[in-house]
């Protein structure tokens, strides 16, 4: 058995900063649409001074033991330019409303690295990005709305700089001076009923696809592999760098009912989601495809009762599924369940009480993280003036000792569970002034429905439709 201890000492050093304006103009064109020309300017800056020393058995003067192999001095700048014209129609009689833009990029990258070698690239990428959203009312209680908007993302400096990361010899990554943009476009149609009753019910489905994806390409070294300036990849080791990809998609669901429930005043709300991410790879020079898929049932059940009482109980699933073309190994399933319960009480002359309950349970994850915890917090207040707005609080969080914050990560080549350090249960006390009074068209103050000398109200709102991120 050979052993070899490599000492060194890893200086990072990084900035950055951004910039941006617009100028919009509008004009009547008739007395239900106007017409919109807008320009758009955004600029950012970064920095990266990534330098490595080494340590030898005879001398430890850092200053003296740059390794050159794995330092790198890199700078990005970012400008985009939007021009872009639009017309607005709003027609209450008909119920019509919509707003479409269509916008022209330019979208420059300038990178720069200064050591070990002297590189710049300079590249411009032309995009056309629309902006939709009608909105149609049927009737006093259905409703429809659709939207597509078109974005794009530039890389970050981590994706640009190339510099080789051996931190872990058998996993060694490496940035892409190369990479370009990415375009992306997100569509929408949600439809929304209400009734008077107070019923409700609401319906999403979406999509999303994306060019020029940032993704990782992955080599696994059958022999030892030069990836340049004397550094060896290791037979057995894997190097991972971004490239862009082609073939990134997904799309999701969503659909919530609510009712109240008068003999105990309260409303419930059901909800279920689904969503779906196709992500495209490269793993030994093959195309690699992750599918990711998510089904998450919900409940909350919110009371009515008074503006002294109020408490909340909820329960959600989430089932995760993954699934990749060239390896069943890196298939995996696994639940995250959470249920909740949260009361709020002004029990008496304004002192008040509020407790926060959370069960977490975990399963199908790697070993040592299948749990569960529970988790509360508790607090006692007292509010003070004729109008009740001054609220002294102090907070206990975490009473049980059981707090835990555990994720998983799925990406072409692996997927990781990742448990993050928490604070351990600590004391808050709060001074909180509500501002609860605004002007109304008249000038006289209003006060909102929450104030404490009117009845609370709860009103029902579908919940917002998840995000597709990529």
């Amino acid at each position: 058995m050979v052993r070899d201890t490599i000492r060194r000492f890893k200086d990072n050093h990084r900035n950055s900063y951004k910039l941006s304006g617009s100028a919009n103009y509008s004009e009547m064109l008739s007395k239900y649409a106007i017409l919109n020309l807008n320009y758009r300017i955004n600029y950012s800056n970064n920095n990266s001074d990534q330098r490595t020393y080494m340590y030898t058995k005879q001398e430890y003067d850092l200053r003296q033991m740059l390794d050159t192999a794995l330092t790198n001095v890199f700078k990005s700048d970012y400008l985009t330019q939007q021009i872009g014209t639009g017309v607005r129609y709003t027609n209450k009689d008909n119920g019509l409303s919509f707003y479409a833009t269509l916008n022209l990029e330019l979208a420059s990258l300038y990178s720069d690295q200064e050591f070990p070698v002297v590189l710049n690239t300079d590249k411009n990428f032309w995009s056309v990005l629309p902006f939709v959203r009608l909105d149609y009312k049927v009737n006093p209680t259905n409703s429809l709305r659709f939207m597509l908007r078109g974005s794009s993302k530039e890389p970050s400096i981590n994706q640009l700089q190339n510099v080789i990361n051996n931190n872990n010899p058998l996993m060694v990554s490496g940035g892409n001076p190369d990479l370009g943009q990415e375009t992306g476009f997100y569509s929408s149609l949600n439809y929304t009923l209400t009734t008077t009753s107070g019923k409700t019910f609401f319906a999403m489905l979406g999509g999303s696809w994306t060019n020029n994806y940032i993704g990782s390409e992955t080599i696994i070294a059958d022999k030892p592999i030069d990836l340049g300036n004397g550094i060896i990849l290791q037979e057995g080791a894997q190097f991972t760098r971004p490239v862009n990809l082609n073939g990134s998609w997904g799309g999701n669901a969503l659909l919530t009912y609510g009712m109240p429930i008068d003999w105990i005043k309260s409303n419930l709300n059901l909800t279920a989601s689904f969503n779906y991410n196709r992500l495209p790879g490269k793993y030994n020079l093959m195309e690699q495809v992750t599918n990711t898929f998510g089904v998450t049932p919900g409940m909350v059940l919110s009371s009515n009762i008074s503006d002294k009482l109020d408490f909340t109980v909820s329960y959600h699933a989430r089932l995760n599924f993954t699934e990749n073309n060239l390896d069943a190994n890196k298939e995996n399933r696994y639940i995250n369940q959470t249920a909740g319960a949260k009361l709020n009480w002004e029990f008496w002359k304004g002192f008040t009480m509020e407790t926060n309950f959370t069960y977490q349970n975990y399963t199908g994850m790697t070993d040592g993280f299948n749990q569960n915890y529970y988790l509360l917090n508790a607090s006692l207040g007292k509010k003070f003036l004729k109008s009740k707005r001054l609220e002294a609080k102090i907070t206990a969080y975490d009473l049980l000792r059981q707090n835990s914050a555990l994720s998983r990560n799925v990406t072409n080549t692996y997927y990781e569970d990742v448990r993050a350090n928490v604070l351990s249960p600590y004391f808050m006390a709060t001074l909180v002034y509500d501002l609860r009074m605004f002007k109304g068209p008249s000038g006289s103050g209003r006060k909102r429905p929450s104030d404490s000398s009117s009845p609370r109200e709860h009103r029902q709102m579908p919940m917002g439709a998840p995000m597709l991120m990529h």
